[in-house]
């Protein structure tokens, strides 16, 4: 009982010298006024209206500091758990820059911070903590929303493996996969795209964006030799070059055979006699050069991927205009959307559905 007493004088004296110092405040802005009572009156109303929000300010004093037991709790996970001795050992100890980042971008994500657990709350820190200690100009901010690392931890949490280690190659691989999938690429009309940054960064062109998407639920494995967990099948779109062909310019002839029998007399005066003749002509007329060119098809194709290889197959990737000749294997280095396809699935292949 004389707890409660004692916050409602606290209250009832910060409410009090609010009032006086709203006062004097008002007092001098009037001083110079032509109308001072008019002066006051208008103040007061304007004052009056946020005076609300300052009594309820001295209520927050109350309240627990969000941010604070942020860090305190990641401080004390950091201590609990085990991970975090091989993870310190490569990436060196967490500052205090690594803790503020990571609980200001779990609140922008959960107000209320009681929705993420442990887990979660971890995979925040690390990433943001290996951002900071990071030397690659390709990892920028702007790739490290908050909401990219919320999805980043979603998709990690569902598929890593629990009993392994973080630095488990297998996780380190399924990490790999989710950053791909989470953090530098997106969705639009149900088919991924790389982010126009991440696409020159490792591409070396940001213009072609849209000429490469993934299907992302097409995605199947594919059995090949009896056998599940080594091929991908999907539908992806990309630029394919063709080459076009030159036929150079033909001239034209004619060539005529003829032939005759007979025979005849002249003189001066006077001839006679008979003469037949035959033959025949026989050609071609001569044509232009043609230039036909080649280019590129932008389009979606079915692809079989190998994922132990890297390797792929497209089909109808046809070589020249003509079409009869087709590509055939290839590196996942020749395609972007391959490339794209190999880092996210790969790793967790034998999670997809069978074709």
């Amino acid at each position: 009982m004389k707890g409660k007493f004692f916050l409602f004088l606290v209250i009832l004296l910060n409410t009090s010298y609010i009032s006086n110092s709203r006062a004097e405040s008002i007092h001098e802005k009037c001083l110079k006024a032509q109308d001072y009572q008019g002066c006051v009156n208008a103040l007061s109303k304007i004052d009056d209206k946020n005076n609300i929000f300052n009594i309820f300010n001295i209520f927050n004093i109350f309240k627990p500091n969000r941010l604070s037991s942020c860090i305190r709790d990641l401080k004390l996970i950091r201590e609990n758990e085990s991970n975090f001795n091989i993870y310190t050992q490569r990436l060196g100890e967490l500052d205090d820059e690594s803790y503020n980042l990571a609980c200001e971008s779990i609140l922008a994500v959960d107000k209320k911070y009681n929705v993420f657990s442990d887990f979660k709350k971890t995979c925040f820190l690390t990433n943001y903590h290996s951002f900071l200690v990071s030397n690659d100009n390709l990892v920028k901010k702007k790739f490290y929303s908050p909401r990219n690392i919320s999805n980043y931890c979603d998709c990690y949490g569902k598929n890593y493996s629990k009993n392994l280690s973080w630095f488990n190659s297998d996780n380190e691989k399924i990490g790999s996969s989710c950053a791909i999938k989470e953090i530098y690429t997106f969705k639009n009309a149900g088919y991924r795209y790389y982010d126009p940054e991440f696409l020159l960064g490792v591409f070396h062109n940001r213009d072609n964006t849209w000429d490469y998407a993934l299907d992302d639920s097409s995605v199947k494995q594919k059995m090949i030799r009896n056998k599940y967990g080594r091929y991908l099948t999907f539908f992806g779109k990309t630029n394919n070059p063709f080459t076009g062909d030159y036929i150079p310019a033909k001239p034209g002839y004619i060539d005529c055979d003829w032939d005759g029998s007979g025979n005849a007399y002249f003189d001066q005066d006077y001839g006679s006699g008979s003469w037949s003749s035959g033959g025949s002509c026989y050609g071609e007329e001569g044509t232009d050069e043609i230039v036909i060119p080649g280019g590129v098809d932008k389009r979606f194709y079915k692809y079989t991927l190998d994922c132990v290889d890297l390797t792929f197959d497209r089909k109808g990737d046809r070589v020249n205009y003509a079409g009869g000749a087709m590509k055939g294997w290839m590196k996942i280095g020749n395609d972007p959307t391959a490339v794209m396809a190999a880092d996210i699935y790969c790793p967790i292949i034998k999670r997809l559905s069978r074709n």
